[in-house]
């Protein structure tokens, strides 16, 4: 049937993702073989795969995917060591509970992905650290500067200024990407920034840079 014929129910939904999850693991066959979920769930463009989104920034640790008629939404769930959620609802505008569900969920049992991040303002002087240029190599440099919100990338090439905020494990995220980027600050042995780290969309862009003196 056409857009809107297809009806189903969260426990087959729940079904299907428990499914994949075994494929990717290789103990079950029923919808494909393990080599073909490991393609779906591969990284194409940015943190898309085959039919499904994915979560990660180091590597795919999630894919979910959603979807909509007029009156009802639907999310889906699920991490790639077995757990996941399934919330529909009966609102257009249900899709906004159902994120905030599935991060209460994450946050309840730790999940890799879709935890709430307590992001934290680098505005003090403790990040003067972080200050300066980074290259990779002579054609490629970033810069770490910081203004009034606290500390900012500057991405290679691009004027634009990426506020940088901090997380419980050290490392940096930026509000537009969430869970698809991090930087983490490489330092000596004696405490001297010495060169960053960055992943982005599941490990399909990442490499380190060292700073400028």
């Amino acid at each position: 049937m056409a857009a809107a014929g297809f009806w189903t129910t969260a426990t087959d939904l729940a079904l299907l993702v428990l499914e994949l999850q075994q494929e990717y693991k290789g103990l079950s066959s029923t919808i494909a073989d393990s080599s073909l979920i490991h393609e779906m769930l591969r990284p194409r463009i940015n943190a898309t795969g085959l039919g499904v989104h994915l979560k990660g920034y180091k590597d795919v640790a999630a894919f979910w995917d959603s979807g909509n008629n007029a009156g009802y939404t639907g999310l889906l769930f699920g991490t790639l060591d077995g757990q996941g959620a399934i919330v529909l609802s009966n609102s257009d505008n249900g899709i906004w509970l159902a994120q905030d569900v599935v991060h209460s969920i994450a946050d309840a049992y730790g999940w890799s992905a879709m935890r709430t991040e307590y992001l934290k303002p680098t505005s003090g002087a403790a990040y003067d650290q972080f200050v300066g240029n980074y290259t990779k190599d002579a054609s490629t440099q970033a810069a770490i500067g910081k203004d009034a919100k606290g500390l900012f990338l500057q991405p290679p090439g691009s004027r634009s200024h990426l506020t940088l905020y901090a997380l419980r494990d050290g490392s940096f995220l930026i509000k537009e990407k969430p869970e698809h980027f991090r930087l983490f600050f490489d330092k000596d042995a004696e405490g001297k920034v010495k060169g960053l780290q960055y992943f982005q969309y599941c490990g399909t862009a990442q490499g380190s840079m060292r700073k400028l003196d």
